[in-house]
């Protein structure tokens, strides 16, 4: 395990691990790390020692639909991508309604957080923002 930890990471920094099913057995992961232990995204996340899938540290200017995806978007107004919540309380899992827009700032929502969230306002592609 790393020095002081309470824990034995299955995956090193810079890695996360693909899939943690109820089928999968820490045995399974020592024997073949190559097939659980995926490289961290380049653009967009970090991965710290024991980082899963779901854990991926999403960068403030991107975006991801879910946190079932690997794959991470660059937002197109980097001001309204905040990336993963520094409050977020990783004790409780994401809703259906939390996905994609838990990496948005307030009032936006949606794909690059480029909807409104309030309905009376629209996104201008020209500003980047919402406008009544």
């Amino acid at each position: 395990s790393i020095d002081g930890s309470k824990t034995c990471p299955f995956c090193a920094q810079d890695f996360y691990l693909s899939d943690a099913s109820s089928t999968m057995s820490s045995s399974d992961i020592f024997q073949d790390p190559f097939k659980y232990c995926l490289d961290c995204p380049l653009n967009g996340a970090s991965c710290k020692a024991n980082t899963t899938l779901s854990k991926l540290d999403i960068q403030p200017g991107h975006w991801r639909h879910s946190n079932r995806t690997s794959t991470i978007y660059p937002c197109n107004n980097v001001n309204i991508c905040r990336g993963t919540p520094q409050s977020r309380n990783t004790k409780n899992p994401m809703t259906f309604e939390d996905f994609g827009d838990i990496y948005c700032k307030t009032g936006y929502k949606g794909p690059l957080c480029e909807v409104c969230d309030d309905e009376w306002f629209y996104f201008s592609d020209k500003n980047g923002q919402c406008m009544e």
